[in-house]
């Protein structure tokens, strides 16, 4: 079974500032969702704040821009 979860998160937390969200509907099955449920409550955090950052993290480094994905590289480099 899926479950339909509307969610909306303001990044200030990440970026220092508002910035202006959408919401975003996405399915969930239902073990999916009491994990993210399970992760909320353990972290004090919303299921939203968590689910932006795992969907930013996971597409940050193949989508991103130069500057995080050159300083990623120039912290694999040792001198």
């Amino acid at each position: 079974m899926l479950l339909f979860v509307l969610f909306s998160h303001c990044a200030a937390q990440y970026t220092g500032g508002m910035n202006k969200t959408r919401p975003f509907l996405i399915r969930l099955r239902a073990e999916t969702r009491e994990l993210l449920d399970k992760a909320a409550e353990d972290q004090r955090r919303s299921r939203a704040s968590i689910i932006d950052e795992l969907v930013r993290d996971a597409l940050q480094a193949r989508y991103g821009t130069l500057e995080p994905r050159l300083q990623r590289f120039l912290m694999g480099v040792k001198q």
